[in-house]
C-alpha cells in the first residue's frame, strides 16, 4: 500500500506534465477539447485514488503529532538533536526572516531547537523564544556563548498546549518556526497559526517549514516516519479564511519548504536608540 501510493503520485506527475505541454503546444487543435476531458477524467481517477493512500499517510503524520506531545525532557532534547538543520537550511531561514526584521522589531522564534537561528536573529529586540520545556530555550541560547545576549537580550517562556496568553499581545514584527513544523500534522500547524495571528502586531510575519504531501521525497520519508506530510492547499485556504495574507508557498526537499503569511496591516514607524532601552514609536 505505501509503496503504491509513490507509484500513484509519479503518475499523477506524469499526466500532469502531458497536460501542461499539450495545453501550450496544441490549443488550438481541433482534438483538443477532446483530448482534454480525456486526461481531466484520467486525473481524477488517479485524484481519488491518491486521496485513499494519503490518508494513511496522514494518520502517520497525526501519530506523530501525538509524539511530540509525549516527549518528557530527555526525549525532547533527542529530538532537537536529532533534528538540525544542515547549514544550507540555517542560512537560507535566516535569510528569509532577517529581510523582514531589524533591531527595532520584536521578533519570535517558536521551537528554537539547538539555537542555529539565534546568532543571526539575536538582534530583534526582544527577541522571544518559545518551547514546552524552559530548559529547551535555555540551552539554545546558550549556542550564543554571551551571557549578556542569553540572559538580557532572550525573553524565554515555556507553553502548554498553543497557550501564548503571557506574551505580549499585537506586538510581535516577525514569528518564525523552522524545527518543528516537518513532524506534525495540519491541524498542529493550523492552531499555531491562529496562536501566533494574536500576539503579531498588524503587518507582522509568520514564516515556518513544512512538508508538502505532492512531492514523492516527501511521500517516501512519511512512509519511513521520517517526517509528516501536510495538505498545504488546504492549510492556506484556511490561513486566507481567518485572516491571513499568503506571502509566498515555496517548497524545496526536505527541511527547505516554507509559508510565509502576513497579519493584515502596517507595522507602525519605530526608531530605537542604539545600546538603550528606550524606543520612540511614529504612529503618525
Amino acid at each position: 500500500m505505501g509503496m503504491e501510493t509513490v507509484d500513484l503520485q509519479k503518475m499523477y506527475n506524469q499526466i500532469q506534465e502531458v497536460q501542461d505541454l499539450f495545453n501550450i503546444t496544441a490549443a488550438n487543435s481541433e482534438q483538443y477539447h477532446h483530448v482534454t476531458i480525456l486526461i481531466n477524467q484520467l486525473k481524477l481517477y488517479f485524484d481519488q485514488h491518491l486521496d485513499n493512500h494519503k490518508e494513511i499517510l496522514y494518520s502517520h503524520s497525526k501519530q506523530m503529532t501525538e509524539n511530540l506531545y509525549k516527549q518528557d525532557l530527555e526525549l525532547r532534547r533527542k529530538f532537537v538533536q536529532s533534528n538540525r538543520l544542515d547549514q544550507y537550511d540555517v542560512d537560507r531561514f535566516t535569510g528569509l526572516v532577517t529581510a523582514n526584521s531589524s533591531f527595532a522589531l520584536p521578533t519570535l522564534e517558536l521551537f528554537p531547537g539547538t539555537g542555529q537561528l539565534l546568532p543571526a536573529m539575536v538582534h530583534g529586540e526582544p527577541l522571544y523564544l518559545v518551547d514546552r520545556y524552559i530548559e529547551i530555550c535555555n540551552e539554545a541560547a546558550a549556542v550564543l556563548n554571551n551571557e549578556y545576549y542569553a540572559d538580557r537580550r532572550l525573553r524565554k517562556y515555556a507553553v502548554k498546549d498553543y497557550d501564548l496568553s503571557a506574551l505580549p499581545q499585537n506586538a510581535i514584527a516577525v514569528a518564525y518556526c523552522f524545527n518543528e513544523f516537518f513532524y506534525a500534522d495540519t491541524d498542529y500547524i493550523r492552531n499555531w497559526c491562529d496562536s501566533i495571528y494574536k500576539v503579531l502586531m498588524p503587518g507582522g510575519r509568520f514564516v515556518f517549514n513544512f512538508m508538502p504531501e505532492d512531492e514523492l521525497w516527501a511521500i517516501e520519508a512519511c512512509q519511513k516516519m521520517d517526517f509528516s506530510i501536510i495538505d498545504y492547499r488546504a492549510l492556506l485556504r484556511y490561513l486566507t479564511n481567518t485572516g491571513w495574507q499568503v506571502e509566498t508557498c515555496d517548497k524545496h526537499q526536505f527541511h527547505g519548504s516554507y509559508i510565509s503569511i502576513i497579519k493584515p496591516g502596517a507595522i507602525a514607524d519605530r526608531l530605537k536608540l542604539t545600546g538603550s532601552s528606550a524606543e520612540i514609536i511614529d504612529i503618525r
